[in-house]
């Protein structure tokens, strides 16, 4: 088995980038993005996209209050590992985040919060009981530098 680590990987922030893209295709008028942070690969396709096609976006990050590793990264402007991460959000768990991620997020991330544990489960549950909505495919592909 081969592990893929998409902190790593840059077709996979690249393709987050499309999330960035279609938010600001589909509702031109949005001003700030929230974005769940766990590896970060999500937050640098996102933020790339959208500070590309609108410059004044706002991107805010949310980590998990019991995974601050990225969080603490952001606000000391340096990798900063954590003892722990416990925390029900598996996929925002992460106790040593990348040298480059904390770099870019330093670059492109307007904004850091910690979500609550309750909040962060409340979230889980409106996403999988939300609808399913189909956003327009973008018509070619942009570059991303920052990914």
């Amino acid at each position: 088995m081969r592990f893929f680590c998409t902190t790593r990987a840059i077709p996979t922030c690249r393709s987050a980038a499309t999330i960035g893209r279609e938010i600001l295709l589909e509702r031109p008028e949005t001003g700030v993005i929230y974005v769940p942070v766990g590896d970060s690969a999500l937050i640098r396709g996102v933020a790339s996209a959208a500070k590309h096609l609108r410059p004044a976006s706002r991107i805010v990050g949310v980590v998990a209050e019991r995974g601050p590793a990225y969080y603490l990264s952001w606000q000391r402007g340096r990798v900063v590992e954590t003892a722990s991460a416990d925390t029900i959000a598996d996929g925002l768990a992460v106790r040593r985040p990348l040298a480059p991620n904390v770099a870019a997020i330093g670059e492109l991330v307007d904004e850091m919060r910690l979500g609550e544990r309750r909040r962060v489960a409340h979230g889980d549950r409106v996403f999988s009981h939300g609808t399913n909505r189909s956003w327009r495919s973008p018509p070619r592909p942009l570059p991303w530098p920052r990914c």
